[in-house]
């Protein structure tokens, strides 16, 4: 008697075969095939048993009747038996869960926006932090709106002049110029300098930003605003100071922000300048006009080699692919015996989320972020709560905290936050409308890799603005990883345990640091 259908894997040579899960999960992406799906093995294997089950069945002319019924049930068992052969994909999916391991969330893109005010602006434009300007992707779809990171005092001014200063010696370069300038020469030397003459009649304060490109070396990874990878984080080589040309005197300014780590990758500078600053011209630079003179001198220290930039320019911020939401009142999630609050909006950036919880209920949402600009994400994170509301926080896995512990779980691709139990985590107080998010993000994507100039659509108003434009490319910006790549890595992450201790386990730990940036 042979073996039934379901017990050929007994029978020498009936074992079955291990073919590919997807094509592109690489070679690694195979599974067992438990059952021949294509409806060929169906009919084949239903005409095999004829001779044995029914030996009255003899007639095999294609317009048989049972012939018929025959090609009838291997056309419908085909789609049945393709879902028989997921099942150990489907296993191994749990399993994968069960462990911890999920597909990597999706990453915002970002760039540097460049604001232009007008030049009959009596003073600098306040462009607050989360200002929202949109673009259009490069392949279409919806619009993607990018958020500045930072408040910004946007002068109205522009660079007229440009100047490289070694010694006594000044040698004119032309702004608008495409080659690479060369702020101390080609031989930089302590008491070399980049001058730049601002037009303008209105004084720049109190702050102003300076964005330079950094034109990277050759084999060289480009930096973030070129759409590139950020750099390793150098110590900077040599010693550069900021001045402005008051009169006849040259005084240093206070740097509050310096993204280029020295002139070593591109980013904004951020300096604070004083109440006065008067235009005037500075000694030995004869036939320019009256303007505002700013200048960054080598005072010390030496440079690998000499750096060259891309673009300086003024008015310069930061901004991400993401939208930011505020004073959301989360909805229960049915049948979660109110352990489970949604969140309308995904996928959340982790980290972003501001979870509260009031004791009775919320009678108002917050107000609009655009009426406290100056508000950062840690001040506003440090910040007490209002009195009877508590700020609960953010936890990998709940079983490692106790009964009396105000912790969530988030799972940012479907918006779910999961409480305590009561016995591993605090569980959720009883009320309507009492849990709320004072503030979380969203986004990410690769619709977020814009071209340059494609940000140009302010989605708010400020005094004067008159232009917005994005100079270089975005940068990042991934979709969420592929089921077939999350099955792929998963047992590497299961074996892993999160040390690095082969060299195959240093990429694992590079594509869970938040925040990074990883491409093949």
């Amino acid at each position: 008697m042979s073996a039934p259908w379901w017990g050929r894997e007994a029978v020498p040579g009936k074992a079955g075969r291990m073919v590919p899960a997807d094509s592109s999960a690489g070679p690694a992406g195979i599974q067992p095939e438990l059952a021949p799906a294509s409806r060929a093995d169906v009919i084949a294997e239903v005409r095999a048993r004829i001779p044995r089950y029914t030996l009255e069945w003899t007639s095999q002319r294609v317009d048989d009747a049972g012939q018929a019924f025959v090609r009838l049930f291997g056309e419908q068992m085909e789609p049945v038996l393709e879902r028989v052969n997921r099942l150990p994909e489907k296993a191994l999916v749990e399993v994968l869960s069960a462990a911890g391991v999920s597909p990597l969330p999706p990453t915002p893109a970002s760039l540097l926006l460049r604001f232009e005010i007008a030049l009959e602006a009596p003073a600098s434009t306040l462009i607050p932090r989360g200002f929202q300007v949109s673009a259009r992707p490069a392949g279409g779809g919806d619009l993607v709106t990018f958020e500045t990171e930072r408040s910004i005092f946007a002068a109205p001014a522009r660079i007229v002049e440009m100047h490289r200063q070694q010694g006594n010696f000044f040698l004119g370069i032309d702004p608008a110029g495409e080659a690479s300038i060369l702020p101390f020469g080609d031989r930089p030397r302590p008491g070399n300098a980049l001058l730049l003459g601002l037009s303008g009649a209105a004084t720049p304060g109190p702050s102003l930003t300076v964005g330079i490109g950094v034109a990277a070396p050759a084999s060289a990874p480009p930096p973030v605003p070129a759409g590139g990878v950020f750099p390793l984080p150098l110590a900077a080589p040599s010693f550069l100071r900021w001045e402005i040309l008051d009169g006849t005197v040259f005084k240093p300014v206070e740097v509050a922000l310096d993204q280029t780590g020295g002139l070593i990758r591109s980013g904004v500078v951020e300096l604070r300048l004083p109440a006065r600053w008067r235009p005037s011209r500075p000694f030995g630079l004869d036939g320019t006009a009256e303007l505002r003179w700013l200048r960054l001198r080598l005072l010390s220290g030496r440079f690998d080699r000499p750096p060259a930039l891309s673009f300086v320019a003024l008015n310069l911020a930061a901004a991400t692919a993401v939208r930011t939401f505020r004073g959301e009142i989360l909805a229960p999630v049915a049948g979660s015996a109110g352990r489970q609050m949604r969140l309308g909006r995904t996928p959340i950036l982790p980290g972003s989320l501001i979870l509260e919880v009031a004791e009775g209920g919320f009678d108002e949402l917050v107000a609009d972020p655009q009426d406290n600009p100056e508000l950062n994400p840690e001040a506003e994170a440090a910040s007490p709560p209002p009195a009877g509301v508590s700020r609960w926080q953010s936890v990998d896995d709940l079983a490692l905290f106790g009964p009396d512990d105000p912790v969530y779980v988030l799972d940012p691709l479907t918006g779910i936050v999961t409480f305590g139990d009561g016995v591993h985590g605090a569980a959720l107080p009883p009320g309507v409308r009492h849990v709320r998010a004072l503030r979380y993000r969203v986004g990410g994507g690769a619709l977020g890799a814009v071209a340059a100039g494609a940000a140009n659509n302010p989605q708010g108003s400020a005094a004067f603005l008159t232009k917005v434009e994005n100079p270089l490319p975005a940068s990042g910006g991934t979709d969420l990883e592929a089921r077939p790549r999350t099955l792929r890595r998963g047992p590497e992450e299961i074996r892993a345990r999160d040390r690095a201790v082969t060299e195959a386990d240093y990429p694992l730990l590079a594509l869970r640091t938040r925040g990074a940036r990883v491409a093949r």
